[in-house]
């Protein structure tokens, strides 16, 4: 039995892959051809939109610059699954929650802040008052 994929069979799955990566990412094509210029590859939109329709096979060494724009591993690029999308997807908005609570805990010290130095203000106001 032969478990391999033909070439032009793997390359559909790697653009289908490619495509749903691309959209938990939350990158447009354009977005994702700029980012792996960025990394030394010569891409357009057109050669996200080719490997996507499985037309241009990902080269090798463009995966791995594809995984770390992605976010991924080089092997859910290879063999995406909703699961290992979920659980992409999970990471990040777990990564942006902490973000957010960081912020918030800066933001409650500033008012803290405010606050104590609002009293000391009113009661420098209120001793020169009296």
């Amino acid at each position: 039995m032969n478990l391999t994929l033909e070439p032009s069979n793997f390359n559909q799955q790697v653009g289908g892959n490619l495509r749903g990566l691309r959209a938990v990412a939350g990158l447009t094509q354009t977005d994702l051809a700029e980012a792996m210029s960025a990394r030394g590859c010569s891409w357009q939109q057109q050669t996200v939109l080719r490997i996507e329709k499985g037309a241009r096979p990902l080269k090798f060494e463009e995966a791995d610059a594809l995984a770390a724009v992605l976010g991924c591993t080089l092997e859910e690029v290879r063999s995406y699954d909703h699961v290992a999308a979920a659980g992409l997807e999970l990471r990040r908005v777990q990564e942006r929650i902490r973000e957010l609570e960081s912020q918030r805990n800066q933001i409650e010290n500033w008012l803290d802040e405010g606050r104590e130095r609002e009293q000391e203000l009113k009661s420098i106001m209120d001793g020169s008052n009296g």
